[in-house]
């Protein structure tokens, strides 16, 4: 089972685990507009406090979702073909871009790995 960490750092499901198997990895999402860096960085050091793999994915705004629930306070600026977050309320361009600077660096140092829209870390040692 996994936990996901919702914007307030609060677990949404346990963390079980097993002594045959490894936890299932934590997954984060970063770049809502009810985040902001400050948060985010709060939530990032606790889950990787937590025993098991984590995954970052980056917010993306899909049609199902952000784009059309969203109230126009959010302020949502969204790549049109990615979809992903460019900036919001809580996140401003350049908090983006230093966060997704930081979790590259995270993951190059801890030995993840990293795509356009997630970085992966394994279990704390």
């Amino acid at each position: 089972m996994s936990t996901v960490l919702t914007t307030s750092g609060a677990s949404t499901r346990p963390l079980r685990s097993s002594t045959r198997r490894r936890a299932s990895p934590s997954r984060s999402f970063w770049g809502s507009p009810s985040d902001n860096p400050e948060t985010f960085r709060r939530n990032f050091e606790r889950a990787r406090r937590l025993p098991c793999a984590l995954r970052v994915y980056h917010c993306v705004v899909l049609l199902s979702g952000l784009m059309v629930r969203s109230p126009s306070e959010h302020r949502l600026d969204d790549d049109p073909v990615s979809l992903k977050m460019i900036s919001c309320t809580g996140w401003s361009e350049t908090a983006l871009a230093a966060e997704c600077g930081f979790l590259s660096r995270q993951v190059s140092l801890q030995g993840g790995r990293a795509g356009e829209f997630f970085w992966t870390f394994p279990p704390p040692r």
